[in-house]
């Protein structure tokens, strides 16, 4: 097991505990994490599941991003706990977690078009410096 392995899981593992968008509206910041939704005044946890079944199934287009985006991650997760055991292939981690970054673009960008929401994308951010940072090298020396 190697432990550069297991530092790149833990921030693949970090990565699913931050918010990926902090969203403000009217006062109110509500944090978007891969698995749900938080109030930041009241901490109330709306999961994702309980989002999508309360909304009826009906959501804008760009909210569909939240969903796919997760799903993504989860492949991100699966090839970095695959690297504890020797059996990562850094093209396709890095891969998965920079469009997991990149599938949340459209969930930012609907969002801030709405009259008095502002998003911001601490998620992307952090998902594209960590796969340029622990995945990129890699990547660069398989290639040659």
């Amino acid at each position: 097991m190697s432990t550069t392995a297991k530092r790149r899981l833990l921030i693949v593992l970090l990565l699913g505990l931050i918010p990926w968008t902090v969203v403000t509206v009217s006062g109110t910041v509500t944090l978007v994490l891969p698995f749900g939704l938080i109030d930041a005044q009241s901490w109330r946890l709306l999961t994702l599941p309980e989002y999508l079944r309360l909304s009826g199934g009906r959501v804008a287009p760009f909210i569909e991003a939240w969903p796919l985006s997760v799903f993504l991650y989860a492949g991100t997760l699966v090839s970095a706990i695959g690297g504890v055991f020797g059996r990562e292939d850094p093209r396709l981690t890095g891969g998965f977690l920079a469009l997991t970054a990149v599938g949340q673009l459209p969930f930012v960008f609907g969002l801030s078009q709405r009259f008095g929401y502002t998003a911001i994308p601490v998620g992307i951010v952090l998902m594209l410096a960590a796969a340029w940072w622990c995945y990129w090298p890699m990547v660069r020396a398989s290639s040659g």
